[in-house]
């Protein structure tokens, strides 16, 4: 998964765990090669570490905030994983999608890793264990999603349990999501300092400079250790293919079904597309699925689990099939239409060749789709005249609010309100 398997290790002897949070703090100070290097091949099969991930462990290991920007494929998760092994303590991971943590947690199982996650998919019966398993210190890794994070009873038993690290995946949903409609990831500096502050590791493959500093604004990050690597993949090999209309599309899309020898992603703009895309190669009897928001939660794990398991060679998907998708033999990653970024488009095309072999990403561009994303960025943001309409609807409700303050500041001074004054603070 992250790097290439290694013939033989029986003679490894896993490291004692040594660091004891919860809490930043001085740590043990750099932990020697053979330490690190020699659990993750015990465990996880390594021979080498990839760009960064070195780096952040060191720095986690030490009690210190960090926060990595490494390409999608370059192994984000075993810095968490690995840093897990060698705390008394558990390591507790944020993540977004019940279908990503759900993935990491059954490979962990694989490499022996006590992990669990605490989500709403859980039957009763089921979270009573595993909140009483994480209360008697039983499981390395807890995964949570931030909504549960930030409720009192998770923040209670994680406290009681302690906590050494806090892991955020995917960071950048702090900022994309955080204001819109999962609030739960402002929330996340404050359930960290109910957890007792330990330190924070954030890591993401999308993230501007700009994004950065957002997460780590938001996250409260306390001179964090900034590990950013290069993109370039060398192994995948990008192409734009020119088509003027819908039938070349489709040509252009069977020559590369044709030329791979292997597993294809394709990336639609829209649920149209996609569902049109899957009727269409179903009819040419090539094994497909396809995965899109507006499917029933049941029909997309249906999908995604007979793609992971190689059961169909092609998957045809909305940006709805992303984080997560941990497949290494993906062969190509083929944008029908043109994504609504560049930051999307890199991580979108970095889910090929994930194993390190060649692999290819290839755009089919018509410039007409260009509208498409027009439209989705004009649904996205509000026009000139609602900003307006709201500015001055606040300046309104100000103006009243300081009317009713001042009210009540007079009566305050004639005695009579004091009850209003001596109480009622309410904190949001």
């Amino acid at each position: 998964m992250f790097g290439a398997p290694v013939v033989a290790c029986a003679t490894v002897t896993e490291t004692p765990r040594a660091v004891s949070g919860p809490g930043p703090g001085p740590g043990p100070g750099p932990f020697p090669r053979p330490s690190l290097e020699g659990l993750a091949a015990h465990r996880f099969g390594l021979t080498r570490f990839r760009p960064g991930q070195r780096e952040l462990l060191e720095a986690v290991l030490a009690g210190q905030d960090a926060l990595g920007v490494l390409p999608t494929g370059g192994g984000k998760s075993l810095v968490y994983q690995l840093a897990a092994l060698f705390f008394e303590q558990p390591v507790v991971v944020v993540s977004p999608l019940l279908a990503l943590m759900k993935d990491q947690v059954e490979h962990l199982a694989r490499a022996h890793v006590r992990a669990v996650q605490l989500d709403s998919t859980l039957s009763a019966e089921d979270e009573r264990s595993a909140r009483a398993r994480i209360r008697r210190g039983e499981h390395d890794l807890v995964y949570v999603t931030p909504e549960r994070l930030a409720t009192r009873a998770c923040l209670a038993e994680l406290r009681e349990a302690g906590v050494s690290l806090l892991a955020i995946d995917e960071a950048h949903c702090v900022t994309s999501w955080g204001h819109d409609f999962r609030p739960a990831y402002l929330r996340i500096a404050e359930a960290a300092a109910a957890l007792g502050r330990p330190p924070i590791v954030a890591l993401t493959a999308t993230a501007t400079p700009e994004t950065c500093r957002d997460v780590e604004r938001e996250l409260g990050l306390r001179a964090p250790r900034i590990v950013r690597t290069s993109m370039m993949r060398p192994n995948l090999h990008f192409e734009v293919s020119r088509t003027v209309n819908d039938a070349a599309k489709r040509s252009a899309l069977l020559r590369v079904l044709a030329q791979v020898r292997g597993v294809v992603l394709v990336y639609t703009a829209t649920v149209k597309t996609a569902d049109a895309l899957f009727a269409w190669l179903g009819a040419l009897r090539e094994p497909v699925a396809r995965y899109h928001a507006k499917m029933t939660p049941t029909a997309r794990e249906a999908s995604r689990a007979r793609f992971m398991s190689g059961a169909v060679r092609v998957m045809v998907a909305t940006k709805a099939f992303g984080m997560g998708i941990d497949k290494p033999d993906i062969r190509a990653v083929v944008h029908y239409e043109a994504p609504d970024s560049l930051e999307s488009y890199v991580q979108e095309a970095g889910r090929a060749g994930r194993d390190g072999e060649e692999a290819r990403a290839v755009l089919l561009y018509r410039h007409e789709d260009r509208r498409v994303q027009q439209f989705f960025a004009a649904k996205k943001y509000a026009s000139a005249k609602e900003v307006q309409t709201v500015c001055e609807q606040e300046a309104e409700e100000k103006g009243e609010a300081e009317g009713g303050a001042g009210e009540e500041r007079e009566v305050g001074e004639r005695g009579e309100g004091e009850s209003v004054h001596g109480h009622g603070h309410v904190h949001v």
